[in-house]
């Protein structure tokens, strides 16, 4: 360990406290001074504006994470040799050390638990640096990041994207009124296919037709609107003002449904 890791601990400066306790009692002394509270503390005055700390961290874990492998107590030791007891700054370099290390550890069913010594976890697997509880040796193991199946958006509606290139509409959008319910998977050329009751189709697509701007008289006035002409889309069970929506469909062939990987139910 270095024997210069307090100083690179608290090497930066401290954040905040840009206002001295004048310019505080100067600003609070422009008011009414029955306004002024009657005591306080002396470090309300200086609200968001405090000192805190900004400790330089990163060769404190590089240290430990280097040790990985060594004895629990051959590395507390080797710590306690620079880091002596007698002052805060001391502490608090011991503080940080505990806080990276779950030192309070046991086996339970051949399985490595944690009371939460770091952190205030609780009663889970460590996360990061721990102490063996068999072998007293620093050891490190990361929890798998929990992993999501992929989705992909389509016709405003999010789906589940499967392993075969099926996508699976959300379990939440079978109870709505609107929304996709259908299986459908995305095919060459910008076509859709539908599963329905177990059948396969293909998407035919239109276009709504193009909206109209028309006058008409109000009192002495002559206003202008613009009138749409909506088409039901089926995927999306709604109304679609503009742009491409799904008119209508056609069962696949058993040659189409070979070509895309697709089976009927």
């Amino acid at each position: 360990m270095r024997t210069d890791m307090k100083k690179v601990l608290t090497e930066r400066p401290r954040r905040g406290g840009i206002y001295s306790y004048k310019d505080f009692r100067s600003r609070e002394n422009h008011g009414d001074p029955d306004h002024l509270p009657r005591c306080q503390g002396m470090r309300f005055p200086y609200g968001y504006d405090r000192k805190n700390f900004s400790d330089l961290l990163g060769p404190l874990k590089a240290y430990l994470r280097n040790s990985v492998g060594r004895r629990w107590d051959d590395i507390y030791s080797e710590i306690s040799q620079v880091v002596g007891s007698g002052n805060t700054v001391d502490q608090h370099l011991r503080d940080h050390v505990m806080m990276e290390v779950e030192t309070d550890t046991f086996v339970v069913d051949g399985h490595v638990y944690t009371l939460g010594s770091r952190y205030n976890r609780g009663f889970a697997p460590p996360h990061g640096l721990y102490v063996d509880p068999v072998d007293g040796v620093l050891r490190w193991w990361e929890r798998p990041r929990a992993t999501y199946p992929k989705q992909k958006q389509v016709n405003g509606v999010w789906y589940t994207c499967g392993d075969d290139g099926i996508l699976y509409p959300p379990k939440e959008n079978r109870v709505y009124r609107k929304g996709a319910i259908y299986l459908i998977k995305l095919l060459p050329d910008d076509q859709q296919a539908v599963q329905i009751d177990g059948i396969w189709y293909l998407v035919e697509w239109a276009e709504t037709p193009p909206p109209v701007d028309r006058e008409y008289i109000d009192g002495e006035r002559i206003m202008r609107r613009r009138v749409y002409f909506p088409r039901f889309d089926f995927l999306r069970r709604d109304m679609v003002q503009e742009g491409r929506y799904a008119a209508g469909k056609r069962q696949m062939s058993s040659r189409d449904l070979r070509k895309h990987g697709l089976t009927n139910c």
